[in-house]
């Protein structure tokens, strides 16, 4: 057995290729960079690729969703050997960032060299510790909130995982354990908000973490905290309903919850509430005005009237009608009715009747306005679509679309209704598209030449996978368009608004229905 694993290993040395336990000794590190402006190019010259830009070895990748430049890179753990120059850092790498020929340093990024142009540097240890914040940097901030997000990338030697047990922090006395949930195995990234509030001033905060291997790194940073005595909880948020949640947390000099307020006030811009107030916090649930709601809390505390910042909660109210249509027979007549219409506003409508030009014969019903319109039942049989148009005096719209079926066997019609299934689905035969693979382009736009083979093929009914605005660029791995941050337009790297409509419109052309996965249940994280 020794024998053979000699025999792997030398192959491996051979091939170029080495082996696990040289690997571990490395650290494939992601640094980012978000500028303020809009850099053609960003390159991440550094002692590990020999400074060198407009080169692509050194080019960052962009995320055009979050703005953010970002590059992966192989690093050897315990920094390089030997020392690239007498200025180098021992165990650490130095890079900066290169923005259309403006060499920066990272922003993020407390560690600088002010003995070698300030360059940036990151120890490089078993895991590596990149990007803990808050810190004490301009681009960070001083932290507002008595809860600060703590966050950091944590990335393990090339073979190994963090050891999510072993992940602390530290801040001043506090120490927070058991707290692995919180680091994202993916992402490589750990987020965490202390449970208790944060009193104002500096803070010192220490990150412990281990690896898989054994080894265990730690990094150390401070960070001010100067907030309001009394904060608002809650984010803003857009609802459809009639009460939101209010919470908000009334703090002593020293960062604890004052204990001594017992009531409070909520205003708002037409009204004032009071409120009890327990153990420094106030807990309600405020009726919401249909537009933008902005909510303060105000309280006496530390022996002076205190008011908290604001908070928009946002009602939304459907004013739209609703179109409904009802169709019965009495004898040889048929009765359409919109009379099941109705508006929120208790506002008169106006109709629209369309008929499907597919139908097997012409109802005469298409460009009708009438509430009610009694038609002869048709002699031929087969599948009948209707749709109504209901407009207020506000020129909302809703719009219906319903169905009968004339069978030639029978006088009655049969009036189809939520458990009943269309000829089109009974005899649908279903091709499933996507269209990042379909084609070598990978586009909307190069999948409609193809739409021909699809219906020659025998398929009436295309199912496409999601072509909703994703994080990064959609590929044919696992990012295939589930992570949706945005309902609302096609992804770029699929094609555009329009050209989804040309293949829709297409298939249409040639008789094909079109089936568009959306997942209205969940979304993606940064949605």
């Amino acid at each position: 057995m020794k024998t053979v694993l000699n025999l792997i290993i030398l192959l491996c040395i051979v091939c170029g290729i080495a082996p696990l336990a040289a690997q571990s000794d490395s650290v494939d590190v992601t640094f980012f960079y978000q500028p303020s402006n809009s850099p053609n190019n960003v390159w991440l010259p550094g002692e590990f690729n020999g400074w060198v830009v407009n080169n692509p070895v050194s080019l960052m990748n962009f995320d055009a969703p979050t703005g953010t430049w970002w590059k992966t890179e192989r690093l050897r753990v315990g920094g390089p050997e030997p020392l690239p120059s007498p200025n180098s850092i021992p165990g650490a790498y130095q890079y900066k960032f290169n923005a259309d020929g403006n060499w920066l340093s990272d922003p993020l990024n407390p560690r600088q060299n002010p003995s070698d142009y300030n360059n940036s540097y990151l120890f490089i240890n078993d895991p590596t510790i990149h990007y803990l914040l808050p810190n004490d940097l301009p681009a960070v901030g001083v932290q507002r909130t008595r809860f600060p997000e703590i966050s950091a990338y944590i990335f393990p030697a090339v073979g190994y995982a963090v050891d999510t047990s072993t992940i602390v922090i530290k801040i001043d006395s506090l120490e927070f354990t058991g707290i692995g949930s919180r680091y994202d195995a993916i992402t490589q990234q750990l987020s965490f908000t202390p449970p208790v509030p944060l009193g104002d001033g500096a803070h010192s905060l220490i990150l412990i973490a281990g690896s898989t291997s054994g080894s265990v790194s730690s990094d150390t940073t401070e960070f001010t905290v100067q907030a309001d005595a009394i904060q608002i909880v809650n984010l803003p948020a857009t609802t459809r309903k009639g009460a939101w949640p209010l919470r908000a947390a009334i703090f002593s000099t020293g960062g604890g919850f004052d204990s001594t307020v017992t009531s409070a006030e909520i205003l708002r811009r037409d009204s004032t509430w009071t409120v009890s107030v327990s153990n420094g916090q106030v807990d309600t649930v405020m009726s919401l005005l249909e537009g933008d709601n902005y909510f303060r809390v105000r309280a006496f505390t530390g022996g002076q009237l205190q008011t908290s910042d604001s908070v928009s909660f946002t009602r939304l109210v459907n004013h739209a009608p609703t179109a409904r249509i009802n169709i019965s027979q009495n004898g040889s007549q048929l009765i359409l009715s919109a009379v099941g219409s109705s508006d929120p506003d208790s506002q008169s409508l106006t109709f629209l009747w369309r008929e499907d030009p597919a139908n097997p014969e012409a109802l005469g019903v298409d460009g009708s306005s009438d509430v009610v319109i009694n038609i002869a039942r048709p002699a031929s049989s087969g599948e009948y679509y209707l749709e109504l148009w209901a407009t207020d005096p506000d020129q909302n719209v809703d719009s219906t679309r319903a169905f009968f079926v004339v069978h030639p066997d029978t006088p009655d019609v049969q009036v189809a209704g939520y458990e009943d299934n269309p000829g089109w689905v009974k005899n649908g035969r279903i091709y499933l598209l996507y269209f990042k693979s379909f084609t070598p382009a990978g586009t909307i736009r190069a999948a409609i030449p193809n739409l021909p083979y699809i219906k020659a093929m025998g398929f009436n009914v295309i199912w496409v996978l999601p072509v909703m605005e994703i994080p990064g660029d959609a590929d044919n791995q696992i990012n295939i368009g589930y992570n949706i941050i945005d309902f609302l337009n096609v992804e770029q790297s699929l094609g555009t608004n329009q050209d989804f409509r040309d293949f829709i419109r297409e298939a249409h052309n040639l008789g094909m229905k079109v089936i568009l996965d959306i997942t209205p249940s969940h979304t993606g994280r940064e949605h």
